[in-house]
C-alpha cells in the first residue's frame, strides 16, 4: 500500500510539472520560434507527455505493464473498431451540444493545416503519434497508477484529467466522455492496445476527411462543368461546397438545433449497439463479472482488504488511498481556470492579447 500511495504521489507530481512547464511555453510564446503546425504539434506532445512516459524508465517498472500494453486478439481490435463507430454518435452529439456555447478548435486547426502540410506528415502527427502518447499515458500510467487505489476513482480522475487538458469546453466535454469509454474498453479487452488502435483510427479517418474534402468538392465542380459544358450556373454547386467546407469548422447553432432530433436518434441508436458490443467484448475476455465489480461499491471495498491481506509488513488503511494529492489539486485548479478563461474569450467578456 505504501508504494502505491508513493507511485500516485509521483505521478500526480510529474502531471503538476507537465502543466507549470506547459504553462511557461505559452506565457513566453516559445512555440512561436517552432515554425509550422507539425512541428508545433509535436513539440506539444513532447511537453505534454514526454515527461511522463518517462515514469516507467526513471523508477524501473515495466514499461508494457506500466501503461498495460497486453497482447490482445485480433478479432477484439476488431470488435473495438465497431465499438467505436457505434460509440461515435454519442461524441457526435456531445460536441454538437458543446459547439452551442464553445466552436470546434480542432476542426479549424485540421483544416488549417491541410493547406500548407502533407498527409502523410499530418496523419503522423495528428493521428498516430498523439493517439500513441495520450494513450499510453492517460489510459496508461496515469489510470494504471490510480487504479491501485480505486478502478472507479481511477476511471473518473484520469478522464477528467484527460478532459481538461484540452483547454477548451467544447473539447472538453467529448474528451472527458472519450476518455472514460476508452478505459472501459481497455478493461474489457485487458490491454490498452484496444483504446490505442480506436483512438488512431478515429484521428486518422477526421484528417483523411479533411484532406479529401476540398478534392472531393473540386473533381464534382469540374464533372458538372463539363456535364453542362459551362452554360449552367453552378451556384448551388458552390453553396453546397461552401457548406462541406465548413464541415470542419464551426458550425452556426441554427444548423446544430435543426440536426438535433436526428443526432439524438442516432446517438440513442449508436449507444445501444456500443453497449451490447462492449458486453460481448467483455464477456468472450471472461471480464464481465470484474467489469461490474468495479461499479460496486461493496466489490471495490472487497478489492482493497485483499490487497492490505497480501502486503506484507506495516499498511495504510483503505481510506487513506486518495488519489487526489496536493500536486493534482493544484493541476485540477489551472487547467479548469484556463478553460473558464477560454470561455470567457469566446463569449467576449475577456480579449487574449
Amino acid at each position: 500500500m505504501v508504494i502505491i500511495m508513493q507511485d500516485i504521489k509521483r505521478v500526480n507530481i510529474i502531471l503538476l510539472i507537465i502543466i507549470l512547464l506547459e504553462e511557461l511555453v505559452t506565457s513566453t510564446g516559445v512555440m512561436r520560434l517552432v515554425h509550422g503546425i507539425p512541428l508545433q504539434m509535436l513539440a506539444s506532445q513532447l511537453i505534454l507527455c514526454g515527461p511522463m512516459l518517462l515514469f516507467p524508465f526513471v523508477f524501473k517498472k515495466n514499461f508494457f505493464k506500466c501503461v498495460g500494453l497486453n497482447k490482445i486478439r485480433f478479432s477484439d481490435i476488431m470488435l473495438s473498431v465497431l465499438f467505436y463507430f457505434c460509440i461515435n454518435k454519442v461524441l457526435s452529439f456531445i460536441n454538437g451540444i458543446s459547439m452551442l456555447i464553445s466552436p470546434n478548435k480542432i476542426g479549424s486547426l485540421i483544416t488549417n493545416m491541410s493547406d500548407s502540410t502533407p498527409y502523410l506528415l499530418a496523419v503522423l502527427v495528428v493521428g498516430i503519434i498523439p493517439a500513441f502518447c495520450e494513450e499510453c499515458m492517460n489510459r496508461g500510467i496515469i489510470y494504471n497508477t490510480y487504479k491501485q487505489a480505486d478502478p472507479l476513482r481511477a476511471m473518473l480522475m484520469s478522464a477528467l484529467v484527460f478532459g481538461l487538458m484540452h483547454g477548451n469546453l467544447n473539447q472538453f466535454s467529448y474528451a472527458f466522455f472519450m476518455g472514460f469509454i476508452f478505459i472501459l474498453l481497455n478493461e474489457a479487452t485487458g490491454s490498452l492496445a484496444s483504446s490505442m488502435t480506436v483512438h488512431m483510427l478515429a484521428n486518422v479517418v477526421s484528417t483523411t476527411l479533411v484532406y479529401l474534402l476540398p478534392k472531393l468538392t473540386s473533381t464534382i465542380k469540374e464533372l458538372v462543368g463539363a456535364v453542362t459544358d459551362g452554360k449552367s450556373s453552378v451556384s448551388g454547386l458552390e453553396q453546397t461546397t461552401e457548406s462541406l467546407s465548413q464541415l470542419f469548422k464551426n458550425v452556426d447553432k441554427k444548423s446544430i438545433l435543426s440536426s438535433l432530433p436526428s443526432i439524438t436518434i442516432e446517438a440513442v441508436l449508436g449507444g445501444l449497439g456500443a453497449f451490447f458490443i462492449f458486453r460481448w467484448i467483455a464477456k468472450r475476455n471472461g471480464r464481465w463479472d470484474y467489469i461490474k465489480g468495479i461499479f460496486s461499491k461493496k466489490h471495490r471495498n472487497m478489492m482493497s482488504e485483499e490487497k492490505k491481506e497480501n502486503v506484507p509488513g506495516p499498511v495504510i488503511e483503505c481510506e487513506a488511498m486518495h488519489i487526489i494529492t496536493t500536486p493534482l489539486i493544484i493541476v485540477l485548479a489551472i487547467l479548469t481556470f484556463n478553460i473558464i478563461v477560454d470561455g470567457l474569450v469566446d463569449f467576449g467578456v475577456i480579449s487574449r492579447k
